[in-house]
């Protein structure tokens, strides 16, 4: 079987931790697969997850692809390529691709103009991307009803995804977590104190002008109030620049942390007691080891994740300002408070993991009906 995986953007730690995650997930099936990753994928990247390339070439507007045919299949699998007639399976885990903070021509870009040619070629398209909507246009809705008309299956991480979705067409979608709460990782033997993981989009959405500000008085009220604290890096440059302004603000009394493997920082996360993160992943890497976690975010996402792990209570509306930011953290550090959080997300995490166990069952059993 050969899986296309759509909309895996790394070095995103968040899309890694998503591929990883489906790796996994067909590895513990038993279930063999070869993945395949679109051409904008960094060569690097493919080799460290043995991903075969997609054999595309275009040109000046001119799509070259069929250069590719003329080669015989032995030869193109030694160096690594696999054409569009050989794939299988198109699995579309995108992130926040397909809403109003993107517009439709994305939508269209990435899924509805190609859906309706692949469904035509016999493949099985499967939808498990982090978030869908809001769709705000009769456009969006039009393009949005041509995806769900041509997938085979759909699965919504959030109430609020599937109800746009279920505004199309009621019924096509079904609710499961986000699966990276299964992905393994390993301990790293320390325990550390306070994390926070900034992320830069809460700037540029327009979710909180004074993010930057609000984080670095944040750090400077726990270093106060006697606690540790460690800045973590999930993404890329811009998230760093916001990491380094508040670690050159504290000289020497705050660490850094970062890593290119999304499975050691998932099991750095899992080493903190308390988490503050703005990054989506960040914050499921850490509910799904039970670590209480402050969330601050753009989209509705991020309030429904914190729903399901039933601490909705600590998630900071957007433009809620700094007092709504440190009431939250401050709250956690109290350790029997603390502790009855750890609680309730270990409960909710039992069976939200349960979820994606039977989301995966779901997908082999339709894959393996062939």
């Amino acid at each position: 079987m050969i899986i296309e995986i759509k909309g895996i953007g790394i070095p995103n730690k968040g899309a890694e931790l998503m591929l990883v995650a489906i790796m996994q997930a067909f590895e513990s099936a038993g279930l063999k697969a070869s993945f395949v990753s679109d051409v904008y994928t960094p060569y690097e990247a493919r080799a460290r997850y043995g991903l075969y390339q997609k054999g595309v070439l275009k040109f000046r507007g001119v799509d070259f692809s069929f250069l590719f045919r003329m080669i015989p299949a032995v030869l193109r699998r030694r160096y690594g390529v696999v054409i569009n007639n050989e794939i299988d399976v198109v699995l579309d885990a995108s992130g926040f691709a397909y809403g109003e903070q993107w517009g439709v021509d994305k939508l269209m870009e990435r899924l509805s103009r190609e859906i309706v040619k692949l469904k035509q070629q016999g493949k099985k398209i499967i939808l498990l991307p982090q978030a869908f909507g809001p769709f705000p246009s009769r456009k969006f809705k039009k393009e949005m009803a041509v995806v769900l008309d041509n997938a085979d299956a759909i699965y919504a991480r959030d109430r609020v995804s599937k109800s746009c979705l279920d505004g199309i067409k009621a019924g096509k979608a079904r609710l499961f977590p986000d699966f990276t709460n299964l992905v393994k990782v390993g301990e790293t033997g320390v325990t550390r104190d306070v994390c926070v993981i900034p992320n830069h989009k809460m700037i540029s959405m327009g979710a909180e002008k004074n993010y930057q500000e609000m984080l670095v008085r944040l750090v400077g009220d726990l270093l106060k109030s006697g606690r540790t604290v460690s800045v973590l890096l999930h993404e890329g440059k811009k998230d760093k620049d916001i990491a380094d302004f508040i670690v050159d603000t504290y000289k020497g009394q705050v660490e850094l942390l970062q890593s290119d493997d999304p499975l050691e920082i998932k099991a750095l996360i899992g080493s903190f007691s308390i988490v503050v993160s703005s990054r989506f992943h960040g914050l499921v890497s850490a509910l799904s080891q039970n670590i209480p976690a402050v969330a601050t975010g753009w989209s509705h996402k991020y309030r429904e994740l914190m729903l399901d792990y039933g601490v909705e209570s600590l998630m900071v509306s957007d433009g809620g300002g700094y007092d709504a930011l440190w009431s939250r953290v401050e709250l956690l550090l109290d350790a029997s408070v603390l502790e009855a959080h750890r609680r309730k997300i270990a409960n909710s995490s039992e069976e939200l993991k349960s979820q994606s166990m039977a989301m995966w069952k779901d997908v082999f059993s339709f894959l393996e009906k062939g």
